[in-house]
């Protein structure tokens, strides 16, 4: 199935790479240098990032369907990063090219602006090559915790559905823990003892190793759900590890 995750990578890391570019597009022809931050800039970057998680997410669910209904948490990471380089690749180049035939002089007048209001010398060539990579980079470790949040969303989803519920249970606030109550074979009052200072800290963990026994794990991976959720969910929800129902 390599050739299939490559396909799916590269579909989705291309349509991330065209909605990116639109934005910068956008952003582009409506920049000026009176204002750095614009509410237009904040209202696409918001955007960005929301469709960002909806075709990563998008990309693994496509992914999960061609292979039988299974994606392993070493694919859900390669589709991703994949994905994002490409879109990142994108990205950059237009950025780097729009600079040089068209922003560069509205950044120099800007540069002037504020070394007439604040006396202090800015170079107008402050970005180069280099830096203007660096800059472009920058977000990538941001984009990078994204994933992980992401395939940690989607590995609980299918942890509730190896247990029989619904998926969409497991992002439901205060819903989600009824129903894992449920998913551990616990009374639902106990989600009372949630709201008691200390006291909700011990059921969390010890709920978290009821979960894990269910699943046939045990008090070190508990340790593992615990300190580094971002791993271990996902090695247990995206693995072959099935629901044990007694």
């Amino acid at each position: 199935m390599k050739n299939q995750l490559l396909k799916v990578s590269f579909k989705f890391g291309f349509i991330l790479g065209g909605i990116n570019l639109i934005f910068k597009l956008i952003n582009t022809f409506i920049y000026t240098p009176d204002n750095l931050i614009q509410w237009n800039n904040v209202l696409n970057s918001s955007l960005w990032w929301v469709l960002q998680i909806v075709f990563i997410a998008m990309a693994h669910y496509e992914y999960n369907k061609k292979n039988e209904n299974y994606i392993s948490f070493k694919d859900a990471i390669l589709i991703g990063l994949i994905a994002i380089g490409i879109s990142f690749f994108v990205s950059t180049v237009y950025s780097y090219f729009s600079y040089e035939c068209n922003l560069e002089e509205k950044m120099q007048l800007l540069y002037s602006n504020m070394n007439e209001k604040n006396g202090i010398e800015i170079s107008e060539h402050l970005i180069s090559t280099g830096k203007f990579i660096l800059l472009a980079a920058a977000y990538l470790p941001l984009e990078i915790v994204l994933l992980f949040l992401i395939i940690t969303v989607e590995s609980l989803w299918i942890i509730y559905k190896k247990a029989g519920k619904e998926g969409w249970a497991s992002i439901v606030p205060i819903y989600n823990i009824i129903v894992l109550l449920e998913i551990v074979k616990k009374p639902t009052w106990y989600f009372l003892l949630l709201i008691i200072p200390f006291v909700n800290i011990i059921i969390v963990i010890w709920m978290t190793n009821q979960l894990s026994q269910r699943f046939g794990k045990g008090e070190g991976f508990t340790i593992g759900l615990i300190f580094l959720p971002f791993i271990f969910y996902p090695l247990l929800g995206m693995s072959k590890a099935e629901y044990i129902d007694e």
